[in-house]
């Protein structure tokens, strides 16, 4: 099968204010070998992306011009006919994301594509063994939006399925059922929010899960500077400072918190999972030298630009797995968070 040349049309609608990325026709769709079957396990579905739009200074909204399932069910087998592969597998995706923003320390524009997904191939006995896990949510990808996006986009499906096929079997072998279902936190580990008045630190997501907080005996007196967090001892009176981008997360008074290079920001438990809206560390250029370093150790976080708080947050979900943050979308001046958890799907 031939693979159909991705082109990317854009329909500027003054009513919807809309961007679509046409991946492929309804007519191509038809014609698949279903070799792949891809999965949907986005939690936030109401659109692909957002960007700016060229005569106004607006965002727009990222939509495709076919179903989501159909068109990169369509577009991997494709690929996966291109590479000669043979095999059955099952791509379930968790994030496929496009935002419109720039490097730190550079005026120009890019475009961020946020691809997260598991790939499984089909063994003998009809279960599915992972063997490749996709995540360019810090890879830099264009400045050419909208002209090279779906180009992009292709390359980045096209990448993940050459390593799916090159890779080995990872863990366990699995059922389409499990595969389908996405995790949320433990029940019994939700009561902690409303129970644990007493502060503490976390430093890692298991740490997180079971509330075993180090440092419990401390009382969390304040945030200084970007990122350095105060405590004072409750028996000794003892003050100490720790930089936030040490920990994973902190609650205080009752209210729970997630720590990053840039601050921390608020974790609401909404349908048994963890979300925050933050900024995407990876997403910022790194420090270029061994001054600055200490410097933002000694503040503890880096500093943020009025463009950088417009165009850089995005809601996160906390993997239940692992605790790594997955993009769900990206949040603007005028985005409402409680509108967009509403509409979580999950």
């Amino acid at each position: 099968m031939v693979l159909l040349l991705v082109v990317l049309c854009c329909t500027i609608s003054t009513i919807k204010s809309q961007d679509t990325i046409h991946l492929t026709s309804n007519k191509s769709i038809i014609f698949f070998s279903k070799k792949i079957t891809v999965i949907d396990n986005r939690d936030y579905t109401n659109e692909l992306g957002k960007i700016k739009s060229f005569d106004k200074d607006v965002w727009k909204k990222v939509e495709l011009n076919t179903p989501f399932i159909n068109s990169l069910t369509y577009l991997n087998d494709s690929i996966a006919s291109r590479i000669n592969l043979t095999q059955e597998y099952i791509i379930n995706i968790q994030s496929l994301y496009v935002q419109e923003n720039r490097i730190k320390g550079s005026s120009t524009q890019y475009g961020r594509i946020a691809y997260q997904a598991d790939y499984y191939i089909k063994n003998k006995d009809l279960t599915y063994s992972k063997v490749y896990t996709a995540d360019t949510s810090g890879i830099v990808s264009t400045y050419l939006l909208p002209i090279s996006l779906a180009f992009e986009l292709k390359n980045i499906f096209n990448y993940a399925m050459i390593k799916s096929k090159n890779s080995s079997s990872k863990g366990p072998s699995v059922t389409m059922d499990n595969i389908k279902q996405t995790p949320k936190l433990p029940e019994y580990y939700n009561d902690f929010f409303s129970e644990n008045r007493a502060d503490g630190l976390y430093y890692t997501w298991e740490q997180l899960l079971k509330n075993e907080p180090q440092l419990s005996n401390y009382k969390i007196k304040g945030i200084k500077n970007i990122g350095q967090i105060e405590l004072q001892d409750t028996l000794t009176r003892k003050k100490i400072k720790i930089p936030l981008f040490q920990l994973f997360a902190y609650i205080q008074n009752g209210i729970l918190y997630k720590c990053t290079r840039f601050g921390s920001f608020t974790l609401l438990n909404y349908q048994h999972n963890f979300y925050y809206v933050g900024f995407n560390e990876s997403h910022f250029t790194s420090l270029p030298d061994t001054y600055n370093s200490k410097k933002v150790k000694k503040k503890g976080g880096l500093t943020l630009l009025p463009l950088d708080i417009e165009s850089q947050r995005y809601l996160f979900k906390l993997n239940p797995i692992n605790g790594k943050s997955i993009i769900i979308c990206s949040v603007t001046p005028n985005d409402d968070i409680s509108k967009i958890l509403q509409q979580i799907t999950h």
